[in-house]
């Protein structure tokens, strides 16, 4: 009971004596101390505090530290020195705890006129980003929209050409069909002609008072039978022409896109030889002219623009030229003659 009583009567006394120290250690902190920021004249004061640091030293780099970060977060500025504003120390204050721990605090001073000049620079760099920004995407969306009517066109003459080449097939086995019906047409004619002279020739009688009336007789009924045979085969014959005629006329439209998309198609792997690393985007689509499709690879923050194009015998091929995450140039695919590949780092 006795040992009870004597540590609560130490524990006491070291509490009333540890009081008085703290009361008037806090009570001689410097009245900025429990201020973030405050404004003196024309400048603005920023306290920074490192708290229970080991040494004195580590304190004041500390409480120097703490107080950019408040000014940088009052300011809204990422680095305040990379901007051009100077801050100088006003003021420092330590206190040591019983334990020998170190409390430090800064007080930095900072051009309040500065600020306000580096502020509004700031903004002003922000809304032309902002309108670069903008200008970006409205360049973009002006891309895409021509890559789609381009590509729209392109599908839109594949299916021309799909419809033409369908319509050749379908004209050519129609021809086939109609000139084996015009083979057999021509068979049977030359048949009834063989018949009929056949028949002529066996009913032609001896006296030649009586031969004149049959031979006439014989002679109508065998134009007769002919002329219906004559006049088919007649038709055949114009209708076998006129779809002969647009035959031709589709293969030949046919051709002339071909020839058309083959020009372009010369075209592009000519530019394309003069694309070289280190060009911008603007730069490629001048030389190169026309629209093109636009891809975007998120992680690897690359993207790359390919321009499609088709021969005159049907073949398509695509030109691609990439772009790093600083939109230059760093490959080139399917030109001919010329290629180069992006350089691992």
């Amino acid at each position: 009971m006795k040992v009870f009583i004597f540590l609560l009567w130490l524990v006491l006394t070291v509490q009333l004596f540890s009081a008085g120290p703290c009361w008037a250690e806090t009570n001689k902190r410097p009245f900025w101390t429990k201020q973030s920021f405050f404004m003196e004249g024309e400048d603005l004061l920023v306290v920074g505090i490192a708290l229970h640091a080991e040494t004195a030293e580590e304190g004041r780099k500390r409480a120097f530290e703490n107080a950019k970060i408040e000014l940088m977060n009052f300011a809204q500025l990422t680095d305040v020195e990379a901007k051009g504003l100077v801050s100088e120390t006003k003021a420092t204050f330590e206190e040591t705890n019983p334990i020998g721990m170190v409390t430090v605090y800064q007080l930095l001073r900072v051009p309040a006129k500065k600020l306000v000049e580096i502020q509004g620079h700031v903004q002003e760099q922000t809304r032309l980003q902002g309108q670069a920004f903008e200008k970006s995407q409205r360049d973009l969306q002006q891309v895409q929209q021509a890559v789609v009517s381009r590509y729209q066109r392109l599908e839109e003459q594949n299916r021309q050409i799909q419809e033409t080449l369908d319509s050749m097939s379908r004209l050519q086995e129609s021809l086939r069909e109609k000139a084996l019906r015009f083979e057999q047409a021509n068979t049977e004619v030359e048949q009834l002609l063989q018949l009929l002279s056949a028949k002529v020739k066996d009913t032609q009688p001896a006296s030649t008072s009586f031969a004149s009336p049959a031979m006439n007789n014989n002679s109508t009924q065998k134009k007769s039978m002919a002329e219906p045979l004559l006049r088919r085969f007649k038709d055949t014959e114009n209708k076998l022409d006129a779809q002969a005629a647009q035959l031709k006329d589709l293969s030949k439209r046919a051709k002339v896109r071909l020839a058309e998309e083959d020009e372009l198609a010369r075209a592009l792997e000519k530019k394309c030889k003069y694309v070289v690393q280190g060009m911008t985007r603007e730069e490629v689509a001048q030389i190169m002219s026309e629209p093109a499709e636009q891809y975007i690879d998120i992680p690897s923050k690359t993207s790359s623009s390919k321009y499609r194009y088709m021969n005159k015998r049907g073949a398509t091929g695509i030109i691609s030229v990439g772009f790093a995450f600083n939109e230059l140039v760093d490959s080139l695919d399917g030109c001919p003659g010329k290629s180069f590949r992006r350089k691992a780092p």
